[in-house]
């Protein structure tokens, strides 16, 4: 990784400061049964980091919809790889689940927050079909 990329990756996570709370990790890797998504072993919670499936170096967004739990050899082994389209979208999908999940848990609307999203935040064209998805099927069950 050259100087600039890693400036790059700095300033990333540096603008994401405060995104990754205890407690939403915690329920996060619950919904995986706190099992690593490369080899599948399951850990204690302290033995398991979070991985992005698009690695920020590479682009990726910097929040729980692309980070999924990992054990330490394999988030070091892995580095900074980009998955094979098919698995990258299946792991994406699972990792928008999960955070749904942990807002939930934390007695959020998930409508809610992907109304703010919608509103605040700027967001992928890929997101963005998907939150509107999202709230287009929560107008037909009523919840909106």
């Amino acid at each position: 990784m050259s100087i600039e990329d890693r400036h790059k990756r700095r300033k990333r996570r540096s603008a994401g400061a405060g995104v990754y709370n205890p407690k939403s990790q915690k329920l996060i890797f619950s919904y995986y049964e706190n099992h690593c998504v490369h080899c599948g072993k399951q850990f204690p919670f302290e033995e398991l980091t979070r991985d992005h499936i698009i690695p920020v170096s590479r682009g990726g967004e910097i929040g729980w919809t692309n980070i999924v739990p990992s054990c330490k050899d394999c988030n070091v082994v892995r580095d900074d790889k980009i998955f094979l389209a098919d698995k990258r979208d299946e792991m994406l999908e699972k990792a928008r689940q999960a955070y749904e999940y942990m807002l939930k848990q934390r007695g959020l609307s998930v409508v809610r927050v992907y109304k703010q999203k919608l509103k605040t935040l700027a967001i992928s064209n890929k997101q963005h079909k998907y939150i509107n998805q999202y709230l287009d099927d929560a107008r037909e069950r009523g919840e909106c």
